[in-house]
């Protein structure tokens, strides 16, 4: 949980990052209730402290977690490089020095800003990686 989080101005912003990408695909479907039943208890334990609060289920395997029933009850479905992208537009000098961060702690092997900005734009954080290299002023080559 984040407090005065950017993308819930306000409130806090609760994840419920979704495992089951890294499942074989017939077992993950089973699983999507359960992530879907902790989403709404995170949900529920939110709001009692501030109805600004929002809860974003954070998947790559969106296309089977009902996005509109569960927008409906509250809670946001979104892919992993999306999400990394609507906080990039909340609050890209946030993003920025927590990337940077990430490059620093990473020193065997060495992982560059370019190819940590490769790597997020592999995974669908595409306006995050453009961002970021005009920022850095850092040349990729195209996806």
């Amino acid at each position: 949980m984040a407090v005065n989080h950017p993308l819930s101005p306000g409130g806090a912003t609760h994840v419920l990052l979704d495992t089951n990408a890294l499942l074989p695909s017939r077992l993950s479907d089973v699983l999507d209730k359960h992530v879907a039943a902790a989403a709404l208890v995170l949900r529920d334990l939110a709001l009692q402290d501030n109805p600004d609060d929002k809860v974003f289920i954070v998947s790559s395997n969106v296309k089977h977690l009902a996005v509109a029933d569960m927008k409906r009850l509250g809670i946001l479905v979104i892919a992993p490089g999306k999400f990394i992208d609507s906080l990039t537009r909340a609050d890209a000098a946030r993003v920025g020095s927590a990337l940077d961060r990430c490059v620093k702690s990473l020193k065997n092997p060495l992982y560059p800003r370019a190819r940590l900005l490769e790597s997020l734009q592999l995974h669908g954080a595409r306006a995050t990686a453009r961002h970021f290299v005009s920022a850095w002023g850092i040349k990729l080559p195209p996806l």
